[in-house]
């Protein structure tokens, strides 16, 4: 597989536009409070 770069999304407004143009989803745990930098996660694509 290859790799993908995730970037932020900042507010909360009008949040199903964004999702509705997203490739995947980030799974993290329910207690995160944020991801570092280069840090490795599961992605869901969609």
């Amino acid at each position: 597989g290859g790799k993908w770069i995730a970037e932020p999304i900042f507010g909360k407004s009008n949040l199903i536009f964004t999702l509705a143009a997203a490739d995947g989803l980030l799974k993290i745990h329910p207690d995160a409070t944020g991801l570092s930098a280069g840090e490795l996660v599961e992605v869901v694509l969609i």
